[in-house]
Parts: C-alpha cells; sequence; structure tokens
C-alpha cells in the first residue's frame, strides 16, 4: 500500500494538515506533492489579518441586507399590488369654467401613469381647501388616488379660492347646478378619466353629493356620503326642530368671511363679496328668518327618488345626522333603478370611520376605493353578494366624569354585524306601567346631553337628580341588546301655557350608580303643532306627544336599570323655554317601545370583512410644519351668586399649506338662566394667516429668544384659550385679541380676520348683534356690524 493510500480519505488530510499548521512547519509533505495537492496546501495555510477579516465580514454583511432590501421592496410592491395600491401619485391644481363663465378653482390628485384610463371621484366643498380642510383633504385624496383612482375636490362657489359672492347657507342652489356641470366636465376634462365618475363628501358635503345625484347626471355612476343630512332643517339648523346655533355653525360663518387664497388680499372684491355685512348676512340672520320648515329649506332637503346609480352611507351614532341615514337607505333601497345601497353604522361622529376617538374603526377610505371601482371600472370587488347594512353593536361602558370624555380611556368595545334592515327578528319591549311625578324644571340645565344628544359627556348621574326620572325596568333579568329607535307616547302637562320643549332621554344605571346616557329626543311642541289651527294646550291641560328618540345601540347589562329622564332644557342644544313652571308626566298612561335584537352568534353571525391594511397616511405629509397641532376645551360653570350656568367651548386649529401658516380659533360662551326664558349666546372665530411660511421656514435663531414663530403661536393660544378665573367659572378672552408684535409679523404679509356673533332672548324675541374685522400689516377695515330682533317662533 501506498503511503497516500494509507491517510483514507480528504478528512484526514485535512486534519493532518491542522497538526501541520499548528507546528508552524513548513516541511513539505508527501501527501502534497503534485498539483492538486500543492493548491490545498496553500489555501489552508493562508492566514487573515484582522483587517482583511473586518472586510470580509462587512462585505457579505451588505451583501445580505441589499438581498434582505430588494426582497421587502418586491414583497411591498406585490402587497401593494394585491391591495390595488399604488406607490407613484401627483397633485396639481386644475380649474373648471362653468357654463355661465364663472370659474372654480380644485386640486387633482390622480396616479402617475396616465396611460391607465381610471374613474374620476368629485367632491365639492365649503370648508376650503387650500388651508382650513388641506390636511383632511390631502389624506382623503392621496389614499384614494393610491388605490387607482382620480380625485377631483373643488372649492364651492364664492368660497376659498374661487371668486364670487359667498353663499347665503352654507351652500346654495348654484353649487348643486355647478356640482352637475362638474360630473360632466370630470368625465371629458380630467386627464386619464375613463368617462365614469363618482361623488363623495362628510357633512355638509356629503349633503351636497346626495343633492347633487338626485339631479341625475349623466356620466355619475356611484355615490359615498358620510354623515349626511336628509332635512338640513330637522337635523342640523334647528335640531328636532329647536333653534341652537352651535360651534361648527359660527366656524362655517368664519370660513365664509375668509380673503380668497392664496393671497389672502384685503381688496375691493373682498369686501363686496364676503365682508360687506349688508351685501352678506351673517348666516344665523338667515337661521332666524326661517325659523319653520318654509321653501327656503327645500334646497337642503333630500329628495332620493331622483337618485339612480349605487349609494354606499356612512352614518355615526356621535353626530346630529345618525337618523337620516337609515332614513336615507329605506328611500333609496326601495327605489327598483338603484342596483345597490350600503350602509354603514358605527360609534363615529364628524369623521371618517379610521379617524374616529371612540371604537369600531377601520379602514373605510379603502372599503370606499373598492365601492367606486366595482361600479366605475367594472371591478368585482363582492359588494352585490354582502348585505346591504352593517351595525355596530356598542357594548356597556363605564361613563366618565361629568366633564370628562364620553369614553374611557380604553374605548369602547362592541361587535360589527351584517344586519337587514328593519331587523325582522327585533322583539319590541313594551312598558307602560308607572306613575304620576311632578316637579318644577330649571330651564339652565342640561349642558350635560352636549349640542346633539352626542353627548358633551357620558355621565348623567348628577342630571338626573333634578330631572323626571322613571326606571322602566329596575334590575334587568338578562342582557338586552338595543337596536333602532325608541318610539313612545308621553302624557303630559304644564302650568303655563306657553309651548314646552320636552326632552326624553333613556338611561343605562349601572349597580354602582353610575349614569350612561344611552340616546334620547326633544319635542319642541310648536313644532310637533305644525298645524296652524292646532289648539295649543291650555294651562295645567294633560295631553299627549308623540315621539321617536335616535337611533342608537347598546348592551344593557343584567342587573342594570334602563331609566327614563325627562327635562324642560338641553341648553347645549336648543333655546330654553319657561322655567319656574310645574310639569308633569303620567307614566302609568305613557309607553316605551324598546327594540331589542339578540346578536348573531357562531355560524350564523354575519361579520364583514372590512379591509384593514394601510395606515390611511398620505404619501407626502404636508402638514409637516413644526406647529401642526389642535386643541378643544368643554367647560361646565355654575355661577354661585348669579345664578346662572354657562357652556364654555372652544377649538383651535394651526397648519401649514401652500407655504401659509394658518391659526384659526372659535369659541364659545352659552350662559343660561335659572329665572325664565334667557339665555345668551356668544361666539368669537379668528384667524390668523401669515403669508411666505413654508416648513422649512426656520423658527428662533440659535442664542435669541423669544421672537418668531413658535412664541407668536403661543401667545396666541394663550388668548384664545379659556382659562379658570375663580372658583371654577371661566372666561373667553379670545374676544378683541390682535396679533402679538412678533418677527414674523415683521417678516410675513399677514390678515387677521374676525368674527363675534351675540344672541339674548327673552320670551318674546331674540336679539342679535354680529360683527367682523379685518386688518393686515399694511391696513385695517372699518369693522362691519348690524343688528337685528327677531320674534321667537315658538322657540
Amino acid at each position: 500500500m501506498s503511503s497516500l493510500d494509507s491517510y483514507g480519505t480528504d478528512e484526514y488530510l485535512v486534519n493532518d494538515k491542522r497538526e501541520m499548521n499548528g507546528n508552524r512547519s513548513n516541511d513539505a509533505h508527501p501527501l502534497f506533492s503534485g498539483t492538486h495537492n500543492d493548491y490545498l496546501a496553500k489555501k489552508e495555510a493562508k492566514t487573515m489579518t484582522p483587517a482583511e477579516r473586518f472586510v470580509s465580514i462587512f462585505f457579505w454583511v451588505a451583501v445580505l441586507s441589499a438581498v434582505m432590501l430588494v426582497s421587502i421592496v418586491i414583497a411591498s410592491l406585490v402587497l401593494q399590488s394585491r391591495q390595488n395600491r399604488l406607490v407613484s401619485i401627483t397633485s396639481f391644481p386644475q380649474s373648471f369654467r362653468m357654463s355661465d363663465g364663472n370659474v372654480l378653482n380644485g386640486i387633482v390628485t390622480r396616479p402617475l401613469n396616465v396611460k391607465v384610463a381610471r374613474p374620476v371621484l368629485l367632491e365639492m366643498t365649503s370648508k376650503r381647501l387650500g388651508d382650513a380642510s388641506a390636511a383632511e383633504s390631502w389624506r382623503v385624496a392621496t389614499e384614494l388616488a393610491s388605490r387607482g383612482l382620480i380625485v377631483v375636490q373643488v372649492d364651492t362657489y364664492g368660497s376659498g379660492s374661487n371668486n364670487g359672492p359667498r353663499a347665503t347657507y352654507p351652500f346654495s342652489a348654484i353649487d348643486i347646478a355647478y356640482g352637475v356641470e362638474l360630473v360632466g366636465q370630470c368625465a371629458s376634462a380630467v386627464t386619464g378619466g375613463n368617462g365614469h365618475v363618482g361623488v363623495f363628501g362628510l357633512g355638509i358635503d356629503a349633503t351636497l353629493a346626495i343633492l347633487v345625484a338626485q339631479r341625475s347626471p349623466e356620466k355619475l355612476g356611484a355615490v359615498v356620503s358620510l354623515h349626511p343630512a336628509d332635512d338640513w332643517f330637522w337635523l342640523d339648523a334647528f335640531k328636532d326642530g329647536n333653534f341652537q346655533p352651535d360651534l361648527y355653525q359660527f366656524m362655517a360663518e368664519q370660513l365664509a368671511t375668509l380673503p380668497q387664497s392664496p393671497n389672502y388680499q384685503l381688496d375691493q372684491d373682498y369686501i363686496n363679496w364676503r365682508y360687506n355685512m349688508s351685501l352678506s348676512e351673517p348666516f344665523v340672520f338667515t337661521l332666524l328668518q326661517h325659523q319653520r320648515h318654509d321653501t327656503f329649506w327645500n334646497t337642503f332637503s333630500v329628495d332620493p327618488s331622483g337618485i339612480k346609480v349605487p349609494v354606499y352611507l356612512i352614518g355615526g351614532i356621535y353626530n346630529a345626522h345618525k337618523d337620516a341615514t337609515l332614513n336615507l337607505y329605506s328611500a333609496l333601497a326601495a327605489n327598483p333603478a338603484i342596483s345597490k345601497v350600503k350602509v354603514v353604522l358605527g360609534p363615529f361622529g364628524f369623521q371618517w370611520p379610521e379617524e374616529g376617538p371612540y371604537g369600531g374603526n377601520f379602514n373605510s377610505r379603502a372599503d370606499v376605493a373598492n365601492w367606486f371601482k366595482q361600479w366605475l371600472s367594472d371591478d368585482d370587488d363582492g359588494f352585490l353578494r354582502e348585505p346591504d347594512v352593517t351595525m355596530y353593536y356598542r357594548n356597556y361602558f363605564i361613563p366618565g366624569s361629568s366633564e370628562g370624555p364620553i369614553t374611557p380611556p380604553g374605548g369602547m368595545t362592541g361587535y360589527w354585524r351584517y344586519e337587514g334592515w328593519p331587523i325582522q327578528r327585533t322583539y319590541t319591549e313594551i312598558y307602560r306601567e308607572g306613575s304620576l311625578k311632578t316637579a318644577s324644571l330649571d330651564s339652565s340645565l342640561s349642558f350635560e346631553l352636549g349640542s346633539a344628544w352626542g353627548p358633551l359627556t357620558g355621565n348623567t348621574t348628577a342630571l338626573d337628580s333634578q330631572s323626571i326620572t322613571f326606571d322602566l325596568q329596575p334590575d334587568v333579568p338578562v342582557t338586552l341588546w338595543l337596536n333602532g329607535f325608541v318610539d313612545f307616547s308621553l302624557n303630559v302637562s304644564a302650568s303655563v301655557s306657553s309651548l314646552v320643549n320636552w326632552n326624553v332621554r333613556l338611561e343605562d344605571v349601572s349597580p354602582t350608580g353610575d349614569v350612561s346616557l344611552v340616546t334620547g329626543c326633544s319635542l319642541n311642541e310648536a313644532m310637533v303643532r305644525t298645524n296652524p289651527n292646532a289648539t295649543i294646550p291650555a294651562s295645567g291641560s294633560w295631553h299627549t306627544l308623540f315621539g321617536r328618540m335616535h337611533y342608537t345601540t347598546f348592551k344593557f347589562m343584567e342587573g342594570h336599570t334602563i331609566r327614563v329622564a325627562i327635562t324642560t332644557a338641553a341648553s347645549g342644544m336648543q333655546w330654553s323655554s319657561s322655567a319656574g313652571a310645574k310639569f308633569s308626566v303620567d307614566f302609568s298612561t305613557s309607553t316605551f317601545n324598546l327594540p331589542t335584537v339578540q346578536p348573531r352568534t357562531g355560524l350564523l353571525a354575519r361579520v364583514p370583512k372590512f379591509t384593514t391594511v394601510s395606515p390611511s397616511k398620505p404619501f407626502v405629509d404636508i402638514t409637516g410644519f413644526p406647529y401642526n397641532r389642535t386643541f378643544a376645551v368643554n367647560a361646565i360653570a355654575t355661577g354661585p351668586t348669579t345664578g346662572t350656568t354657562s357652556w364654555l367651548s372652544s377649538q383651535g386649529t394651526y397648519s401649514n399649506a401652500n407655504d401659509a401658516l394658518f391659526v384659526g380659533f372659535v369659541g364659545q360662551n352659552i350662559t343660561t338662566s335659572a329665572q325664565g326664558a334667557k339665555m345668551q349666546h356668544t361666539s368669537s372665530a379668528t384667524h390668523v394667516i401669515l403669508t411666505g411660511v413654508s416648513s422649512n421656514t426656520p423658527d428662533d435663531p440659535p442664542g435669541i429668544g423669544t421672537l418668531y414663530l413658535h412664541d407668536l403661536l403661543d401667545q396666541l393660544q394663550t388668548q384664545y384659550t379659556y382659562g379658570a378665573v375663580g372658583q371654577g367659572v371661566s372666561t373667553n378672552s379670545a374676544a378683541g385679541a390682535v396679533p402679538i408684535p412678533n418677527l414674523a409679523l415683521d417678516r410675513h404679509h399677514w390678515v387677521q380676520v374676525t368674527t363675534t356673533t351675540t344672541i339674548t332672548s327673552d320670551d318674546i324675541n331674540f336679539y342679535v348683534t354680529s360683527t367682523r374685522d379685518a386688518k393686515s400689516g399694511t391696513q385695517t377695515l372699518p369693522t362691519q356690524s348690524a343688528s337685528r330682533v327677531f320674534p321667537r317662533d315658538g322657540h
């Protein structure tokens, strides 16, 4: 056997060579003679320096990282493709000339690829695209555009960036007509469009979208409407038939008064179109001229019979328009010309569901994008195979304090379920046993109920002690789920002949004594008895009122108590009625019908599969300026010596859009008197606008204190925020505030506009005073002021 054969394997060769390296021997070994063995010997003998080893490790780490990065990018693109979400989008201004020669300015947000024909979506808004709603509008547009849609957002006539006189309140018939024209132009004049158009909107813009759709534009293919009002009088301007201007109405008044963006010039056009009070009256004047549902309100009332395209409705339990969603659904679903009506009702205020603070959030923009693609580009997203109605069943939650949040820190919990409407398996619990109860009710109470049965707070424990209450079910034997409208008849009497507001609420009382507001409604007898020949009840006479509480869902837990509570005041959402009288309710002859239903579980449960992918954030955050923030203040204060109660509320917004810093504040102070129907509502709204301020604008230079933007904003917020004074009584320091001398104002063109309205009343009249002030760095316009007296038409 040769010496080579005696080693047997390559493994042995390696081991032998390691021994040689370990002995630091350079002697030739008989096994390593020849070409191949010489190569092995050199390879095994070579050693790396520390520097070479570091470079080698770094190289392979870099290679692996690059491979992982490419893999992530590919996976991301695949996922985005599966979600129909694109990466490359663009945004640019575009103007549209109407048939009468007027021009409307808008913003188009679209995918970059113009070779693919895509549906076009139209949103018309009075909320000012260029500044006040720039961030919200951008978030919505980028999400929809990223999913393959072209979004066209346009300021309404006379608002934002457009010329022309402002609307009377807060949009007019001309906006509806222009909307119909814009649908046609979006089908033909927007690059890359496939000829099919959808309309959408939120709040008042949602109502405008519905009103445009009912005109049946030829190219309109689908509608999405978030929180619309089918009747603007009953659901917004006069909630439940009651006059009460709220914070949003005064914000709308302020936005309608601001100068035209983006230059914000206080020129003659501005004076004629928006500032001169004799040419453009305040919205509140319009309201008080139309205290009844007259022909003026027909412009804002929906007639669903004209709609012939699929409609997606989103409603919120925590806003004033909740009933409209189901009202519209019932009317639209009965129209055989409409192939599909989709409804989602959840615990939302006036916001997109992904932005709601109360729970039940989902990516509604992804769902909306799929909805439009279903009808405008023949993408089958399965909507025809889904049930029409999706509802959120609210679980019981521990309410906050009397001035705290309506939900606990952990948020609300509940269940999404597909349903039919009306729900066929609903069982109506009828309560008709009770007793006669009489009380003197204070007309300065009930700020806790908020402005739209929202409520302001979730805890009405203190309010119950000053209400007429009756426990319908003192100890719930089994868990009850409520879903629907609570119908009732109320046998009442009052010791005054003047008409009265009856506020009826349904509550949950926990074993620990916490009282949660579930739902409620107001009955203004002046509005209930709209027949001019109807007999006004005589003082002390008994009569029956029929009512329906606003839509809600709620879970009454076993062992809890179901309660009805009644007041004749809800000062946050209606003008006070007479006080000092005796009010009686005979619960033995009153009835309350509670629609209870057991949610399906297990295999019978129909749970919607909402799209949850994507955080719904814009690709480029145009609100990147370091001072973007909002604040809100709410407080209820009682004057211990004056016998008055006040609700103080304030909202502020800082935003940066189109190289302008947009700082806005709106506040209100509602004061009621326990002595009668006297009430005062003072609102003040101010905007300070600095042009030429970009996201790259520097703050204070190093080493120099409080000279620039952060100082200006901090002091402005101090001025416009309610500050505590004395025993928990707050005051509004916003009225009459002016910009603080500041380096920021010296370096930039600035404009300040302030609107203030004070409404007071007695038993007979409303007394209204409204003012407007506008100034800039170079001029101050004469103050506009007007005072009017309006008879109280049952309010």
